[in-house]
């Protein structure tokens, strides 16, 4: 059920200025939100785009998408063709690296860490990471959940995620790998397998996670 069939689309409009309060985070304007559509989209498909910072926000806007049936659109880089009524739902401002070990060798990240934010922090430490060859957008992890081609393994890419933190479908937090463990991620325990199943390979590879058959927003990888 799209937005303007439940017979109250200001009501939406009022939830998610509720849920994302800041005006440089909820850009309502068509021009602004023409910037992220393709040629072929329509504008008037898309009710707001709106700039998340929390986890907490995040789960906000899909349990509101659930009630009310509007579509959520994460950008791509070769712009969106929205079908339905619907929010585009811009991660950049979820932009903190939370962590670097260089013992490790493990960087972990927000979807909105740029590789012009990353890079410094890492060459700071003396060390060095594997970096796409051709990249469309400037987004560390989402670069690595695309799967791009790395200047350092041009034939056999390696997969780059240890650790995958997603808010499902539904609204529940998911955690790949040693993060299903409790105290796991405090103390600095990053591996694919331990603790049980992984599902964290269908997160990789689509670039608009939350299309139809996808399965979540991306928060935090490692």
């Amino acid at each position: 059920m799209e937005a303007s069939e439940t017979g109250d689309r200001s009501l939406v409009m009022a939830e998610l200025r509720r849920l994302i309060f800041t005006e440089e985070r909820f850009l309502s304007d068509p021009d602004e939100a023409a910037t992220y559509l393709a040629d072929e989209g329509y504008a008037e498909k898309i009710l707001a785009v709106v700039k998340p910072r929390t986890v907490e926000e995040v789960q906000g806007l899909i349990t509101l998408a659930n009630r009310s049936g509007i579509a959520l659109y994460t950008p791509m880089p070769f712009g969106l063709e929205p079908l339905r009524e619907g929010v585009v739902v811009d991660l950049s401002a979820m932009d903190r690296i939370l962590s670097l070990d260089a013992k490790k060798l493990f960087a972990v990240i927000e979807p909105g860490v740029t590789w012009d934010k990353l890079l410094p922090e890492v060459e700071a430490l003396g060390v060095r990471m594997a970096l796409p060859a051709a990249a469309r957008h400037p987004y560390a992890l989402a670069s690595y959940q695309e799967k791009e081609i790395l200047l350092s393994a041009s034939r056999y890419t390696n997969k780059q995620i240890s650790n995958l933190h997603t808010v499902l479908a539904d609204g529940r937090t998911y955690r790949s790998g040693s993060h299903v463990l409790p105290m796991a991620e405090e103390h600095g325990v990053n591996w694919r397998e331990d603790g049980g199943p992984n599902i964290s390979r269908l997160m990789l590879g689509s670039r608009n996670i939350m299309a139809p058959g996808r399965l979540g927003l991306p928060l935090e990888g490692t």
